[in-house]
């Protein structure tokens, strides 16, 4: 079982409409929540010419008119344009979240989500659609907080920008 906990109208509302709402991940109200440190990859000139190279050939562009110094130059730029607040922007425009919990009565839980014990939470079963959906496909996943803060690491061509 996983159990949501809800203020008052929130719980009406569930009940009313039989639906959860998916929170935007600019909503969440821990700033350390979808917010990792991001380090950026290392490469050699060889790696960086052959990730350009496959890049620009695809262009058909000539990558030995670049100069090492180009190329570095060009990557670093790449890589100032993807920060945390850019990950959480572009997280915000295609993920939703639901909060749920494994204790039915966690009292912080209660305290600040359920209204000040005013509230109530739901039980929902995870082998019950469409929980059972989302953990077959990978989408519904336990959350650890752990200090240090995740480290993800980033290379300036795995993305679409």
């Amino acid at each position: 079982m996983l159990y949501r906990y809800f203020d008052v109208q929130g719980l009406k509302a569930t009940i009313r409409t039989q639906s959860l709402r998916l929170a935007k991940i600019s909503s969440l109200n821990d700033p350390f929540d979808f917010n990792p440190v991001i380090k950026l990859s290392e490469v050699s000139d060889n790696e960086l010419r052959e990730i350009y190279q496959r890049s620009l050939d695809k262009h058909h562009l000539d990558i030995n008119k670049m100069t090492d110094f180009e190329l570095r130059k060009d990557w670093f730029s790449r890589e100032a344009n993807f920060t945390p607040s850019i990950m959480r922007e572009r997280a915000n425009e295609c993920l939703g979240v639901i909060s749920l919990s494994k204790l039915y009565d966690n009292p912080l839980l209660w305290a600040h989500y359920a209204e000040k014990h005013s509230g109530g939470n739901i039980g929902f079963h995870v082998d019950q659609p469409p929980f059972s959906h989302m953990k077959t496909r990978g989408l519904l996943v336990d959350v650890f907080y752990q200090k240090p803060r995740p480290v993800v690491f980033h290379h300036p061509f795995d993305t679409d920008s």
